[in-house]
């Protein structure tokens, strides 16, 4: 095996995760949904499940950005970096922040919110709805490139302290437009930086490593949920510490799927970003049709059906897109990658 084929093997574990990682994002705003717009038989189990989903599936997606944040800034320098994650972040951010911003607009009381057009067109500085992740994500990459400049490879370090101080003051910060948001997640966009050279090799498969990592997984949150009584949203050592544990558990699980060699598990993960910047608008249209024109306000049902359209238009309409070799900023606004920039 060539060592491109072996390092393409190593790392293919990360695209599994990005696929755990989005199908959760995907349930959890159509679950959220469906709750707010009055679903019928929602399970006792939805808060609990709910926290622990948003426990740790966003920090997730910052840990694996960070992982080849430093193998991107040193193969285009500064000043490359940042014009590549303008392409591969701010357009995407932009375009769909006004596609989906101007739907709910123009769809007034048929969405869950009230939203007006000065709302919308405030995404310079005021991110909407799920778009903060992309918004801050590129604060992260610009963060880590002025660390870079300023201590050059110790600007890791530096940055994960700043992180770390940043973490324990959101309580001070809270209602601080973006600051918040950034300080939730910069600390672990850090860790997946200073992990890299651990996290992109090879990790442990088998069912025995399954084993022991859904145990640590369900021994945690029975911790934090269970006997601590806390919530994701009680930001804190225990929220940090579970965060990180629930990540190293979705990366031995992701290193065991990618075994497995399932063409539908890689399309999802290679696809993660399409699927984030469409799947509200995909979800929430289908959640207005059962419920307002067929009448179906089954909560299961509407979640069931939400997922998979969630996830599954947006594959499709990658896929006829690449076909149609759509490229450029028109290809980088639905998620699709130069060749150089597809890791």
């Amino acid at each position: 095996m060539t060592a491109a084929r072996m390092t393409s093997a190593r790392q293919s574990w990360v695209d599994s995760a990005k696929a755990i990682g989005i199908v959760l994002v995907v349930y959890g705003h159509v679950a959220r949904g469906a709750v707010d717009a009055g679903a019928n038989h929602v399970p006792a189990s939805f808060g609990l499940v709910d926290s622990v989903i948003y426990s740790f599936h966003m920090p997730l997606f910052f840990c694996l950005a960070g992982l080849f944040a430093a193998a991107s800034y040193e193969r285009r320098g500064a000043g490359g970096m940042i014009v590549e994650k303008l392409l591969t972040v701010g357009v995407p951010y932009v375009v769909w922040s006004l596609v989906q911003g101007l739907l709910e607009v123009w769809a007034g009381d048929l969405t869950n919110g009230s939203t007006g057009y000065r709302d919308v067109f405030a995404l310079l500085w005021a991110p909407r709805s799920q778009f903060w992740f992309l918004y801050a994500l590129f604060l992260c990459f610009g963060l880590y490139v002025a660390a870079r400049l300023l201590f050059a490879r110790h600007g890791a370090i530096v940055l994960a302290t700043l992180a770390l101080l940043l973490y324990f003051q959101y309580d001070a910060i809270y209602g601080a437009r973006i600051l918040p948001a950034l300080a939730r997640s910069l600390v672990y966009f850090c860790f997946g930086v200073l992990c890299a050279p651990l996290l992109r090799r090879r990790l442990p498969t088998g069912a025995g490593p399954l084993a022991v990592a859904a145990g640590v997984f369900i021994a945690a949150q029975y911790l934090f949920h269970g006997v601590l009584q806390l919530r994701h949203d009680d930001y804190g050592v225990a929220a940090l510490l579970l965060a990180l544990v629930s990540i190293a558990v979705v990366a031995v699980a992701a290193s065991a799927a990618a075994n497995l060699e399932s063409r539908m598990l890689a399309a999802i993960g290679e696809a993660s970003m399409t699927i984030y910047v469409m799947h509200v608008i995909v979800g929430a249209g289908l959640r207005v049709f059962l419920m307002r024109v067929v009448g179906i306000d089954d909560f299961a049902v509407d979640v069931l059906l939400g997922v998979l359209a969630g996830v599954l238009v947006p594959l499709l309409t990658r896929s006829i897109a690449r076909g149609a070799r759509v490229q450029g900023v028109a290809g980088a606004a639905i998620g699709i990658p130069r060749r150089a920039d597809a890791r």
